[in-house]
């Protein structure tokens, strides 16, 4: 396929810094980059999608807030925390 493209300045110099790396003309450097770049989508669209499972903390002692994290870490922690 023939096709005309405008690269933004910072790939059209990744793109020619690769070609002088390996030697390779545009088309051959282009064509690597693109299936790396497609398989990489690929794979990451394979990945399991993370979850997090909340669990109850139950009643916490008297004075701790966990709205006001650096204070529950002081406590924790001691003064030595800030």
């Amino acid at each position: 396929m023939r096709t005309t493209i405008v690269l933004d300045d910072d790939v059209a110099e990744r793109l020619r810094a690769s070609m002088h790396a390996t030697k390779r003309g545009m088309k051959a450097t282009l064509n690597e980059v693109l299936r790396l770049g497609f398989e990489a989508k690929q794979q990451r669209a394979a990945l399991p999608r993370f979850r997090v499972t909340p669990v109850d903390l139950g009643d916490l002692a008297p004075g701790i807030d966990l709205d006001r994290i650096a204070d529950a870490l002081e406590m924790a922690e001691g003064p030595a925390f800030k």
